[in-house]
């Protein structure tokens, strides 16, 4: 285990950029959060690359290590994004939660967006694949260990909330313009066990499924 040093951690982040600029290290950065196979090893040839190369680092794709993490950098990313449409939250007394399975430890990159958006809200977006959580009250944040995290189980009122939002949905379809292909390539597969819009409402009390737009 190798503590953090922000100090040395910001020299570096400030060497990265000097050296490669802004993009380079916005690459590091991504790549890092995601799920890539020995990403440390990737990243520390990847730095020397920038250091070495310089900005022309980022016309190199045809470099394995670069485009290496050109690929995992872009993957983080795009999940990023979806997700930040693909959040549902319940609402638990004062508290709104959110369960969500990213293949990316996506938290950091959706934190801005969310905590912006209510920022007079309460609420907890629980990453159920790292085991971690973004947790935001009065304007404070953090993002933190958590294991076997449980939302409260949903009550009457959040349960006909969920039950309004999905009739919503299949009230404003068009049937004749029912495209599956199209569905799946814009709301993977993979996010629909946590969409409300996409559950049966009527079956979940567990906490599992969710109500609030984002």
């Amino acid at each position: 285990y190798v503590e953090t040093d922000d100090e040395k951690a910001l020299r570096v982040e400030r060497g990265i950029i000097k050296a490669a600029g802004a993009d380079a290290f916005y690459k590091v950065e991504h790549c890092f959060l995601s799920c890539a196979d020995q990403k440390e090893l990737l990243l520390l040839d990847y730095i020397r690359l920038c250091i070495g190369h310089g900005k022309k680092v980022r016309s190199m794709l045809a470099d394995n290590t670069v485009h290496a993490v050109e690929k995992a950098a872009f993957a983080c990313a795009r999940e990023g994004h979806l997700y930040k449409g693909f959040v549902r939250f319940s609402v638990h007394g004062d508290v709104m939660t959110a369960v969500i399975e990213p293949k990316h430890s996506i938290l950091p990159l959706i934190a801005d967006h969310f905590c912006e958006r209510y920022h007079a809200e309460s609420f907890i977006i629980y990453d159920k694949t790292h085991s971690s959580a973004l947790i935001f009250s009065k304007g404070n944040r953090a993002i933190v260990p958590a294991e076997d995290f449980e939302p409260p189980r949903a009550n009457t009122n959040e349960i006909e909330a969920r039950r309004l939002w999905k009739l919503f949905y299949d009230t404003i379809a068009i049937e004749q313009r029912d495209n599956p292909r199209c569905r799946m390539s814009l709301m993977p597969k993979r996010f629909w066990s946590r969409l409300t819009e996409m559950e049966d409402c009527a079956t979940q009390g567990d906490g599992s499924s969710v109500s609030c737009i984002t």
